[in-house]
């Protein structure tokens, strides 16, 4: 019999205590990774295509002349406002002089 030993049951709840204080702090790490995961990759702006997809889809054909300058411009307009997002996200405000 293991807890009729020295201990008893003192240390089968000291034990005990130990193994849930270490599951409660892998849980709260895995919490806080799974957070820090998500928040990257929400920042990140989808876009579906980059310019080197657009660039080769109009080179086989699979895309006219037109169609590849709007798509072109629809991608370069949403880099330009995630960008703008982004530095104003990670500029300090500064009070004004």
């Amino acid at each position: 019999m293991l807890l009729a030993q020295d201990g008893g049951y003192s240390d089968a709840i000291l034990w005990s205590a130990v193994i849930l204080a270490l599951c409660l702090g892998m849980f709260f790490l895995a919490s806080v990774v799974r957070k820090k995961i998500r928040s990257t990759t929400e920042d990140a702006p989808v876009t579906g295509f980059t310019l080197a997809d657009l660039r080769e889809l109009h080179r086989s054909g699979k895309m006219s002349t037109d169609e590849f300058e709007r798509a072109k411009e629809t991608l370069l307009e949403a880099t330009k406002a995630a960008a703008a997002r982004n530095r104003s996200q990670n500029t300090p405000n500064r009070p004004a002089i």
